[in-house]
């Protein structure tokens, strides 16, 4: 489902914003993305891959620094790669396990997979309105 939407993405619709303070469509993408990366190293243990540089995350303003829309895509189809990999390896005990996180408090792993659902689910609801009813 995501992928689909994720393929309305396109050089020139990346840019459109809602209004000129909030984050393009583009950057919203993106950092769904770049986020299960920090999530899933500071949660489950992964190391963070050395080619993915998180350039949307922690508080970033969108400044242009999103990448085209097949970069965007390509890292979008990783990410979830990584996460679907990570949550195959983990046994149904690692994932009851509870974990401190910084940000949501006490979760088990599984709630962290939920959580980076919810994220997801939020943030490509806001892109896909966005190219429909954004200006470049």
């Amino acid at each position: 489902m995501a992928q689909r939407a994720v393929a309305q993405l396109t050089d020139e619709n990346r840019h459109r914003r809602l209004n000129p303070e909030s984050a393009s469509a583009g950057f919203m993408l993106q950092h769904l993305a770049e986020s299960i990366y920090p999530i899933l190293h500071h949660t489950v243990g992964t190391p963070m891959p050395e080619d993915v540089i998180l350039r949307t995350t922690r508080g970033t303003k969108d400044e242009g620094q999103a990448g085209d829309a097949a970069y965007i895509q390509g890292l979008i189809s990783k990410a979830y790669a990584h996460a679907e990999a990570v949550l195959k390896s983990l046994s149904d005990e690692q994932l009851g396990t509870s974990v401190d996180t910084k940000f949501w408090g006490t979760l088990t792993r599984a709630e962290v997979f939920g959580l980076i659902m919810y994220h997801n689910a939020y943030h490509i609801g806001q892109a896909m309105l966005t190219i429909k009813r954004g200006q470049d």
